[in-house]
C-alpha cells in the first residue's frame, strides 16, 4: 500500500504518508521509517479487529466466544 501511495501521490503532486516514507528510506532516516511502519501496523490491526466486530453484526452465525454445551 505505501507502493501504491508513492505512485499516486507522485501523479497528482498531493504531499503525503507514501511520499514521506520513500524520502525518508532515501534520506536514511530510520526513526522516521520506524514510526510509519508501526503506524501503519497498527492501522492494519484495528482495521482487522474492527472487520471482526462487524462480522458479528452482519451474520449472527459468527461468535468470538465458544458457546457452552448442555449436559444431555
Amino acid at each position: 500500500m505505501i507502493g501504491g501511495s508513492v505512485v499516486i501521490e507522485t501523479i497528482f503532486s498531493i504531499p503525503g504518508m507514501g511520499q514521506l516514507s520513500f524520502e525518508a528510506v532515501l534520506n536514511r532516516d530510520y526513526p522516521l521509517i520506524m514510526a510509519i511502519f508501526t503506524l501503519s501496523a497498527l492501522l492494519t490491526l484495528v482495521g482487522i479487529l474492527v472487520a471482526d466486530f462487524l462480522y458479528t453484526m452482519v451474520d449472527p452465525r459468527i461468535a468470538h466466544e465458544k458457546r457452552s454445551a448442555t449436559a444431555a
